[in-house]
């Protein structure tokens, strides 16, 4: 539940500030914020890295999911996701090893 609350805000102040270049630190402050207090689920990240890259055409987005992938081993969401997004920018080869790793771990 409180996963959800952060994305609301993220969403909030990305549409008022903006990426982070302002003074109120934007999207990515929010996105540090809620690392730090902690208590987020793997939407949180999938989110964020949906973002940034549908937004900002950042390639921050991966290494967002990547991060998420470490934090949540056992997840499977976040690394259907990540290979979604990695099909969608082309990365054939990332997205066989993401599937390869995340077959061997879930069995």
């Amino acid at each position: 539940m409180i996963s959800h609350v952060w994305i609301a805000l993220m969403r909030a102040t990305r549409r008022i500030q903006g990426e982070g270049s302002t003074p109120g630190g934007g999207f990515r402050a929010i996105f540090g914020e809620a690392r730090k207090r902690g208590k987020v689920t793997s939407d949180f990240y999938v989110e964020c890295a949906q973002i940034e890259w549908q937004c900002y055409r950042d390639p921050a987005g991966a290494k967002i999911l990547e991060r998420g992938i470490k934090l949540f081993p056992e997840d499977a969401y976040l690394p259907l996701q990540y290979m979604k997004h990695l099909f969608e920018i082309n990365d054939v080869t990332n997205a066989r090893g993401v599937f390869e790793t995340t077959v061997s771990r879930l069995l």
